[in-house]
């Protein structure tokens, strides 16, 4: 592999290990990403393993060292832990896809390339403990994911137009289902494909069916008056 074809890989790989890491920050963090940025970001993030591994199988690489090791057993634990986002996390199934495909690559460059086996065996057995819950649960949640109707009924603007209240119905079949009262922050543009936000933040529940008898109201930018009572917006 000539000097390019190692930048590249080491960049490729570097890209490919710290996307998964900064989306579970946001998470952590408390933003919320669109589906849009799923899709692009964990894109992005096969593509360049994938680039990698041809750059590595095409130049008929020998194995590689404890620097390049640890690069990919970085790469494989963060798409690992990227996939758990699925379960954990807001994330959609064709990321859950997508970062399969990056950990299943991950895996053959691992097993292939590497030529410490401590690093190895290590990078193994931690991918192999933090994947199970993904597989054990992924299942269930592409079922719950899409499971039940979530209805905006109404929606308030703030009076200094940072906030909207959310009226939201929430229909879950036999189930029952809820229904919520939300502040978000406003959007000019709902229909923005690219967006992260802070989650909304939830300030009434109560049983399905009750939008009707719920009377929602902005009594000033801090301060949202639900059937009289008021619940400050912090």
């Amino acid at each position: 592999m000539n000097k390019f074809g190692r930048r590249s890989c080491i960049w490729f790989l570097t890209g490919s290990a710290l996307l998964p890491i900064l989306l579970l920050a946001g998470e952590i963090l408390g933003y919320v990403f669109s589906d849009a940025c799923y899709y692009v970001l964990s894109a992005a993030c096969a593509g360049m393993i994938v680039l990698s591994c041809i750059i590595l199988v095409k130049s008929k690489t020998p194995r590689l060292g404890v620097g390049f090791g640890l690069l990919i057993s970085l790469c494989a634990l963060s798409n690992t832990i990227g996939a758990m986002l699925f379960i954990f996390g807001e994330a959609n199934l064709p990321y859950l896809i997508l970062m399969l495909i990056g950990f299943v690559i991950s895996l053959f460059l691992l097993i292939r390339f590497v030529r410490s086996l401590l690093i190895r065996v290590v990078a193994l057995v931690l991918c192999a403990v933090l994947i199970f819950p993904t597989f054990a649960f992924a299942p269930f949640m592409i079922l719950l994911k899409d499971f039940g109707k979530v209805t905006v009924v109404k929606t308030i603007l703030s009076p200094d137009q940072k906030h909207e209240a959310q009226l939201i119905d929430i229909d879950q079949g036999a189930l029952g289902g809820a229904t919520e009262i939300q502040v978000v922050k406003h959007r000019k543009n709902r229909n923005c494909l690219f967006y992260v936000e802070k989650p909304p933040m939830e300030l009434y529940s109560t049983g399905w069916g009750a939008a009707d008898n719920l009377n929602i109201e902005w009594k000033d930018e801090n301060t949202l008056l639900i059937n009289g009572a008021e619940y400050p917006i912090r």
